[in-house]
């Protein structure tokens, strides 16, 4: 966003289901109109279920439970990838 807008969202939706890797995961969700993504998953939410995410493998490893960790590996894409600062990021929310 470009325009410096702030974009203020009254609807949340707790306990929402997403499935990650198989498994079914919580997030609590504020709804926000988006072009360019689908979800935006906060530091609270990857704190929550202990993230550990391996850029150069493209790797995401969650702990929802300690025994049986999720594992999710991005997509490689040959176009150049769009990167979004937390800067751009706090515009969009």
């Amino acid at each position: 966003l470009t325009s410096r807008k702030i974009i203020i969202s009254d609807s949340l939706v707790r306990d929402f289901p997403i499935s990650i890797g198989g498994r079914v995961l919580v997030v609590d969700a504020y709804v926000i109109e988006m072009q360019d993504f689908d979800v935006i998953l906060g530091m609270d939410w990857l704190i929550r279920y202990r993230a550990d995410i391996q850029c150069q493998e493209r790797k995401v490893t969650l702990f929802p439970d300690p025994d049986q960790p999720v594992v999710f590996f991005g997509v490689k894409s040959r176009t150049v990838p769009r990167v979004i600062s937390s800067m751009q990021a706090r515009k969009i929310l």
